[in-house]
């Protein structure tokens, strides 16, 4: 019996060693347990499964970041255009709500991430509830809003205050003129606040 063994085993190493499976392994009972390898998951896959669990989180920046990592390793849009349509959408969504309560800031952000993610497919561009252009209009719409404040409290001598404000502008409209040169005038009527009466508040 321990000859018949022993010849078993051999005769199952001699086929291993031929057939070259490393993945093939022997249970205690001498019987071949095989281990069939999983095909690797493709970029697109990987990607799809981190955006659809950050929007059961609820989370849409991170989803919407993801959205942008894969871009960057090419993959391809169409492969994940129904995440693509609701990650879009519901910035758009909650940017739209968010410019109805006049929260200017809030809503330019919201705006800059959907506009981010922009698809460059026409089909899918078509699942959108604003286009390329209607987004850009409501940064527009958020930055002049937030420069009229920001005027407000210049007016009122609230320098550091209209700063404040008009610095919320460029996360959402990087390179905005108005605003660019209204903190720079600001700030240096600050300074000049400042030579002429060091150390007191402003």
């Amino acid at each position: 019996m321990r000859v018949v063994t022993c010849f078993h085993y051999a005769l199952l190493l001699l086929l291993l060693a031929i057939s070259g499976c490393s993945s093939t392994q022997l249970d205690p009972l001498g019987k071949m347990a095989t281990k069939i390898a999983r095909p690797a998951e493709t970029p697109a896959q990987q990607a799809r499964q981190k955006i659809e669990r950050f929007l059961a989180e609820g989370n849409l920046v991170q989803a919407q970041t993801e959205i942008l990592a894969s871009r960057h390793k090419e993959v391809d849009e169409i492969s994940l255009a129904d995440l693509h349509t609701e990650v879009g959408n519901q910035l758009l969504h909650k940017a739209e709500q968010t410019i109805s309560a006049s929260q200017f800031n809030k809503a330019g952000r919201l705006y800059r991430l959907a506009l981010d993610i922009y698809p460059k497919d026409a089909q899918l561009q078509s699942t959108l509830i604003l286009s390329r252009v209607e987004i850009s209009a409501r940064l527009e719409q958020c930055a002049d809003e937030l420069m009229k404040s920001g005027l407000m409290a210049y007016r009122a001598g609230e320098l550091v205050t209209a700063v404040g404000i008009w610095k919320k502008i460029d996360p959402f409209y990087p390179n905005h003129s108005p605003s660019e040169i209204a903190i720079t005038t600001a700030e240096q009527q600050l300074k000049n606040l400042e030579k002429l009466s060091p150390g007191k508040p402003l």
